[in-house]
């Protein structure tokens, strides 16, 4: 009996790894406003708020969007997270019970009827003539109920008219229950679109498609629709803690690496372990004696107590003699007021790096004075 693949194997597995990685869709929780939605994997905010138009404000210029049909037979009427501000909206048809607002529509035109006589319409009766001529589809009830599927933020409205009836034979339908009715209803697709420099242009709308003529697809493009944070106490990094950031992995990188080199491939233990462990020495010697040098100066500018004494005249360039020796430090050079400083050192070893270093330090004194 021959064992099975294991390609085989991943393929009878396959449509159980896709059940596990489909994503569900994450709706907005209760502390978010509406029209608005945080993603809790990115900490993301979404605010849609401004693309509700409304009359509140008071101004009349304030139209509902627009998305032409194209090869659909009607163009659409839509508002976002609010109801249309059309009156054409109030008579639509075939709405399920209980519903009022629309916020989204079509109309298509009504048969002409024949009438007899001419008719004169007077002006007042426009309005009511061009409601009677069209009828009004709805395609959803507003809603402010945000979702994200994946990256895709959406917009679902439903409870809109009735969908068509699908024709089915006379001898089922005499013989089952009546269908239960479906409503029209409508997916918003939001894309990010940073381009307009206004942001209070309005949106591109753009209709995709319809299943049925009872699912309507849209989508909306703007700039609305780009993430932001929702406050200014979320955890953002700005530029300066972000280079310490990458300072602080690069020395805990460099710190670390080199320990575990110096200790497996040189063999190295203790102390040098450290990497680079002279250099680092080397500069803490000369940064203690800048420190000290500085402190020097600080306290007593110059005058030598103690071990040192005071200065001798003497014909000679430069700084003098050191310890009464024919060593000589400096390039030749008169000393102040003609005098050339001379320091004798006592009980002072000339071998001692320290001590020639003070001296060295109270010599620059000497000579700035």
């Amino acid at each position: 009996m021959r064992r099975p693949r294991p390609l085989h194997r991943l393929l009878t597995l396959l449509p159980l790894l896709l059940l596990l990685l489909h994503p569900t869709p994450i709706t907005a929780s209760d502390s978010d406003p509406a029209c608005t939605i945080t993603s809790p994997v990115t900490h993301n905010f979404f605010d849609l708020r401004p693309l509700a138009l409304s009359n509140l404000t008071g101004s009349s210029a304030q139209t509902d969007y627009i998305s032409l049909g194209h090869d659909y037979p009607a163009n659409f009427t839509l508002n976002i997270c609010a109801p249309v501000l059309s009156p054409l909206a109030a008579h639509a048809v075939d709405l399920p019970p209980g519903v009022a607002n629309v916020s989204a529509f079509y109309t298509l035109p009504k048969k002409p009827s024949r009438r007899r006589g001419p008719a004169s319409p007077s002006p007042s009766d426009e309005n009511d003539n061009e409601e009677e001529e069209v009828t009004v589809y709805s395609l959803g009830t507003p809603s402010t109920h945000l979702l994200l599927r994946g990256r895709k933020l959406i917009l679902e409205l439903t409870n809109g008219s009735r969908c068509p009836t699908p024709s089915t034979s006379t001898s089922s339908s005499s013989s089952s229950t009546p269908p239960t009715p479906l409503y029209k209803s409508t997916l918003l697709t939001f894309l990010c679109d940073p381009g307009p420099l206004d942001p209070s242009l309005p949106p591109t709308i753009s209709f995709i498609g319809s299943l049925a003529d009872c699912l309507y697809v849209f989508e909306v493009r703007t700039p609305h629709a780009c993430p932001t944070y929702h406050d200014d106490s979320a955890a953002v990094l700005g530029p300066f803690a972000i280079f310490v950031v990458v300072l602080a992995v690069f020395a805990v990188v460099y710190c670390v690496g080199g320990c575990v080199y110096q200790r497996t491939v040189l063999n190295a233990r203790g102390w040098r372990q450290v990497p680079h462990g002279n250099v680092w020495r080397g500069w803490g010697r000369r940064v203690a004696g800048v420190v000290g040098w500085v402190v020097r100066r600080r306290r007593g500018g110059g005058g030598g107590g103690g071990r040192y004494s005071g200065l001798n005249s003497g014909g000679g360039g430069g700084y003098g003699q050191v310890g009464g020796g024919g060593r000589r430090r400096g390039p030749g050079g008169v000393g102040v007021g003609g005098v050339a400083p001379q320091v004798v050192i006592s009980d002072h070893d000339e071998d001692d790096d320290d001590d020639e270093n003070r001296l060295l330090d109270q010599l620059d004194e000497e000579w700035d004075e």
